[in-house]
């Protein structure tokens, strides 16, 4: 069993997509760590539409060869999901409005970390106290 399961794994297509998302994450954190904010929130948003562009492409390509007839009423849900994820982020970057790309990534990701010793705090934030 585990060995088929390796076989149709390997067979999806699914590494491509990890090494496309670790490619634009790569590109985009080492921009954050050594340009000026103001250049590095346009390599965020030229990456990000490359990535997408990309793994949109090979999605549809890939999907022909895999597609599951069962898998149709998961895609509305799974789409549903990733839009509200999307709403919700432009959301807290619009209220919290942040300075500079640092405190985007900041505001994004403090926002599924444990709250810390029952201050209600997230935990990033409480570091810094």
């Amino acid at each position: 069993m585990s060995r088929k399961t390796r076989r149709s794994i390997a067979s999806s297509g699914a590494y491509i997509f990890l090494i496309i998302t670790g490619a634009i994450w790569l590109v985009g954190f080492l921009a954050n760590q050594f340009l000026p904010g103001s250049i590095t929130v346009y390599i965020w948003i030229g990456i990000s539409l490359v990535g997408t562009a990309i793994a949109v492409s090979l999605g549809i390509r890939l999907g022909r060869r895999v597609r599951n007839p069962s898998v149709s009423p998961y895609v509305k849900r799974i789409v549903g999901f990733w839009l509200l994820l999307i709403l919700y982020c432009i959301a807290v970057i619009t209220i919290a409005q942040p300075l500079d790309s640092q405190q985007v990534t900041i505001e994004i990701n403090r926002r599924g970390l444990p709250t810390s010793g029952g201050r209600g705090r997230p935990f990033l934030l409480s570091l810094e106290s």
